[in-house]
């Protein structure tokens, strides 16, 4: 059962443009949202597949999209204690992250609620940014938005399927 209300559409991208490289050299005409578990293991996995996403990211190869929403989710879970004693995460470390993500992110307002996946609530919120944010993919590990496939069009994807999308597009093995 879906249910969606639409209070706010931004970022008027349309779906289907050209999605060749940009103007910039090593630009990728591209939005993704990535879900939580993405972002964990960003920082826990230093070369990981999920870290080089996120350093594609900020050298702009890419468009990432958030909501407060998720940015609220992603904080609160890297700092659940089992992650911060186990891997070292400092509250500086976690702060500047987050800060990070909500300065150079795609901002949506987090105003659409979907409601798609029964199973975990907090997966519609994934979906509903990328709604929101007109994302060309949705990039995630978790087995509910996996089984989906896609929603509005918008392929859901593992990491290394986003990863050699973005290599393809590039036309190199980054």
């Amino acid at each position: 059962m879906r249910t969606s209300r639409r209070r706010s559409r931004t970022c008027g991208r349309l779906r289907g443009r050209n999605r060749a490289l940009d103007d910039r050299r090593g630009v990728v005409s591209m939005r993704a949202v990535l879900d939580t578990n993405q972002f964990v293991r960003a920082l826990i996995r230093t070369g990981g597949v999920q870290d080089r996403l996120v350093r594609l990211w900020r050298s702009g190869t890419y468009e990432l999209a958030a909501s407060p929403p998720l940015l609220a989710e992603i904080e609160d879970v890297i700092r659940r204690p089992r992650l911060v004693e186990r891997y070292g995460l400092t509250d500086e470390g976690i702060a500047m992250f987050v800060r990070v993500l909500r300065r150079h992110a795609v901002m949506t307002p987090g105003l659409l609620d979907v409601v798609v996946v029964d199973d975990d609530p907090d997966d519609n919120m994934v979906l509903a940014c990328a709604v929101e944010a007109n994302a060309d993919f949705v990039v995630s590990g978790d087995r509910h938005l996996l089984a989906l496939g896609s929603y509005e069009g918008m392929p859901i994807v593992r990491a290394a399927a986003f990863l050699r999308r973005l290599e393809s597009a590039l036309g190199s093995g980054h």
